[in-house]
Parts: structure tokens; C-alpha cells; sequence
């Protein structure tokens, strides 16, 4: 059965975005729209965008959190979901501080990736 997407909206300043379920291509318009909708009235920096109940997350819905992210709003959470595509995508570095087990995987080379597995060998 599929969980379908939502977001709970939450108006305590700052104001959050609840993402949740399964979030694709299909349902980017929608929070573009919810994140554009809230950041008229509270401002944009004023709205915090919470991933950690995401099921699944693809590289479309990604992208548009980044543009959500790139016009001030503030990333949130973790999602498993998220920590795989952040390490496929070579996004790690973007995880909130506190999830060390994948940050800096990006600022490795394809190279120094080959090295270490070369050695480890």
C-alpha cells in the first residue's frame, strides 16, 4: 500500500513545513506552492522545512527542497530515505550536524574512493 505525501503545516514561529509519506515529482508543485504561500506571510527565513517523517524521497522531490532551501528555508531532520539519496547524490555534507555517520563522504574524490578500497584490498 502506498503512503501518499502530506505536509503539516505548522504556524509557531519559525514556521515548519511536515513532510511526510512519499514525496516524488508528483507532489514538488506542492510544496513549491506551500513553501512560496507561508515565506509571503512569514517571510522566508522564517520557515523551517522538516524531512524526518519522509518514507521516500526521489532525486526530483530533492531538488526541489534545494530550490525551497536556496530562496531561505532551513532543512531539518533525516529521514533514511534521505540519508541514502544525500550519499548517492553526493549530498552528504547537507545532513543537519548532529548525523555524523555520512557527512564529508562528498569531499572525497572518485579517486581517493578507489585508493581507499585499493589499499583495503
Amino acid at each position: 500500500m502506498a503512503v501518499g505525501f502530506g505536509i503539516d503545516v505548522r504556524p509557531l514561529q519559525p514556521v515548519t513545513l511536515v513532510l511526510s509519506g512519499e514525496f516524488d515529482q508528483a507532489s514538488v508543485d506542492e510544496l513549491e506552492s506551500t513553501f512560496r504561500w507561508v515565506g509571503a506571510r512569514h517571510g522566508r527565513s522564517n520557515v523551517i522545512i522538516d524531512v524526518s517523517a519522509l518514507d521516500f524521497c526521489d532525486s526530483a522531490a530533492w531538488h526541489g527542497i534545494e530550490r525551497c532551501c536556496a530562496q531561505g528555508a532551513t532543512l531539518h531532520g533525516s529521514a533514511p530515505c534521505l540519508r541514502r539519496l544525500f550519499y548517492l547524490i553526493r549530498h552528504a555534507h547537507l545532513l543537519p550536524a548532529d548525523l555524523h555517520e555520512l557527512r564529508g563522504l562528498d569531499r572525497m574524490s572518485a579517486q581517493d574512493l578507489l585508493s581507499q578500497e585499493a589499499r583495503a584490498a
